[in-house]
């Protein structure tokens, strides 16, 4: 799916090989279909997180936990979805923080959590985790 976010989702995109093996596979016939269906880049916004539910930070850190991941590699993953957002076709959508491993401890659900949860601080002194 990584080469599919990377291409825009488009259709017509013809993957080299997609993971069952097939050679030259369109992508809205991988994964069974419904994957892809932009006609164009424009058509589609790419996103890892959003303004609701958790940051993405958030999302690793309860998702790979850290008896089974290092910090070291949560932040990894943290960058390399960003990454996968800000090189692939299409129009990026980023949550604002992500670039410094924002978190919202684990808030769901922060709009009425005041500021302590919802604190955007660049300096990286502060956290809300």
């Amino acid at each position: 799916k990584i080469r599919l976010s990377l291409a825009a989702s488009l259709w017509d995109f013809r993957l080299a090989e997609d993971c069952d093996g097939n050679e030259g596979a369109f992508a809205c016939d991988v994964h069974g279909g419904g994957v892809a269906y932009a006609a164009e880049p424009d058509e589609i916004i790419n996103y890892v997180s959003a303004h609701d539910n958790e940051t993405l930070f958030d999302n690793t850190a309860w998702k790979m936990p850290s008896s089974l991941f290092s910090a070291d590699q949560r932040m990894r993953a943290n960058w390399l979805c960003s990454a996968v957002i800000a090189l692939g076709h299409g129009i990026p959508f980023f949550h604002a923080g992500d670039e410094v491993l924002r978190s919202k401890s684990l808030d769901r659900d922060s709009y009425n959590s005041g500021d302590w949860f919802n604190v955007l601080d660049f300096s990286g002194k502060r956290s809300a985790f």
